[in-house]
């Protein structure tokens, strides 16, 4: 069989026990990994690829939001959409996980397919599979192949090694390690035209670029896989920023927008030129754009801040927490007073012009929070980011199997008496509430971190000018009930 016989189908699952919240969280987001990967298969191998994201498929969004999974309705349900998508001239399945979250789902659909369709090669990737392969090898596995590392490159070595061009099927699942970095300017552009063709919504979803991958920094709280941080050359990188802008402009014509997934947009080499570029091409005059950069890169080069203002670029600063200890324990600084110090100096800044804004994250309940720990973060938001013109974006520290908080809970049980759940995303209720710590600290539970979160931070997320309000009822909803059960239970 050549590799133009064979045809790959990629299943984006996503998870049960859904609410409104998650669907603000999560569906706006492409699956940036899954498009790459198609884009190489296509390019190098010449393989036909299809797509089929369960999020939007209208026959499995009922079964998605039910109190107990309904194992019976979702599998018909699924092999119906996959009989009508042509599931008989599929040779291999790749579901690629950009979640934990997923997992359920992810292995429910792979038990379905060994199932009713056992001839077709199964293909898990992404996060879970590199931080827990564990959890899909084995006799049993339904999986053909696991591939832990940058899907990329295990791809490109598949290829070389002629896998799809192969029939033949193995007795027992292997398990790939990515043993080379990708080289990021062989990266052919992400295969949005296919899987924007099937899933046309205007204005919808978030599109996403990279001057970089990697980080030089290493937070202890970080969910991103671990990787040689490393940069696009800027010929590369403005091939794809220019095919993307014409993606973009016909996909939100509304609110075009771009943003930046570096995890540190300022260390990455291109970054000053991109802004150069950017204002030097008036883009800001069209485009919309964010990023995510360091509060000490940019308290050395306050240069920065200008050309952020005049490229129409929404930065984020990753605050997470004002207090000091904790900011020493996520591994955020070395030196939590001045970095205090210095994010106060940046704010001024945001408060003194109109636009564009600045976002502060904080990150709440990591392993040794408290209620003083916590009130530190809300008095410093209070006293130095309230205001108009910053977009305070808080979330829960989520216990993920990628990040080094997950190899090292001995050392915060010893420490700070947190209480852990091993393996949630195993439990058969809502992922998002299993991933948070049953207890950051001795003397600081789940329910106290979810009252304070609730409690103290809306009033602060009603202050920005933009705050879109039915989102923000769903934050409010979704907490409040979470809060409730909470009490139920205690």
């Amino acid at each position: 069989m050549n590799n133009s016989d064979h045809k790959i189908l990629f299943i984006i699952p996503t998870f049960f026990f859904q609410e409104n919240y998650h669907k603000d969280l999560f569906y706006s987001e492409l699956p940036i990994k899954t498009l790459q990967v198609s884009a190489i298969l296509k390019k190098r191998a010449k393989i036909s690829t299809d797509f089929l994201d369960l999020r939007f498929e209208k026959e499995l969004l009922p079964t998605y939001s039910q109190i107990k999974v309904d194992l019976v309705n979702f599998e018909e349900k699924l092999i119906k959409l996959l009989e009508h998508n042509f599931i008989e001239q599929v040779e291999t399945i790749f579901l690629i996980m950009d979640s934990s979250y997923q997992f359920l789902q992810t292995v429910l659909i792979a038990n379905i397919l060994k199932k009713k369709f056992p001839a077709i090669r199964l293909i898990v990737a992404g996060q879970h599979p590199t931080a827990m392969s564990v959890d899909f090898s084995g006799k049993r596995s339904e999986f053909d192949m696991i591939i832990v590392g940058e899907p990329e490159s295990a791809i490109s070595e598949l290829i070389n090694f002629n896998y799809f061009s192969k029939t033949k099927k193995l007795n027992h699942p292997s398990v790939i390690h990515s043993s080379n970095m990708y080289d990021l300017n062989k990266l052919p552009f992400p295969d949005y035209s296919a899987y924007l063709t099937k899933y046309d919504f205007r204005d919808f979803f978030h599109f996403t670029i990279h001057a970089s991958r990697g980080c030089p920094f290493h937070c202890s709280f970080c969910k991103i896989m671990r990787t040689r941080f490393r940069n696009f050359s800027f010929t590369h990188f403005i091939k794809r920023f220019e095919q993307l802008q014409k993606i973009v402009l016909n996909s939100n014509p509304s609110l075009p927008k771009i943003s930046f997934l570096d995890q540190s947009y300022n260390s990455a080499i291109l970054g000053t030129k991109i802004l150069h570029h950017i204002i030097e091409n008036k883009l800001n005059e069209i485009f919309n754009f964010t990023c995510q950069t360091r509060i000490e890169i940019i308290a050395k080069h306050k240069e920065l801040l200008e050309l952020f203002q005049k490229a129409r670029m929404v930065p984020g600063f990753g605050l997470e927490s004002a207090n000091k200890q904790l900011l020493l324990e996520m591994k955020k600084t070395r030196n939590p007073t001045n970095y205090l110090k210095k994010l106060k100096e940046i704010l001024e800044f945001y408060k003194s012009i109109s636009e564009p804004y600045c976002r502060i994250n904080t990150l709440a309940g990591f392993p040794g929070e408290d209620s003083n720990t916590f009130d530190d973060t809300i008095r410093f938001l209070k006293n130095s980011a309230f205001h108009e013109n910053i977009q305070i974006s808080p979330s829960l520290f989520i216990n993920d199997p990628i990040c080094s908080v997950y190899d090292n809970m001995a050392y915060y049980e010893q420490t700070y008496g947190t209480i852990f759940q091993k393996e949630w995303w195993m439990i058969q209720s809502d992922p998002l509430k299993n991933a948070v710590l049953p207890k950051p600290s001795k003397n600081y539970s789940k329910l106290q971190l979810i009252d304070d979160y609730k409690e103290k931070y809306l009033p602060l997320l009603t202050e920005f000018r933009l705050s879109p309000f039915k989102p923000l009822v769903h934050w409010k909803t979704y907490h409040n009930k979470w809060k409730n059960d909470l009490i139920k239970k205690n």
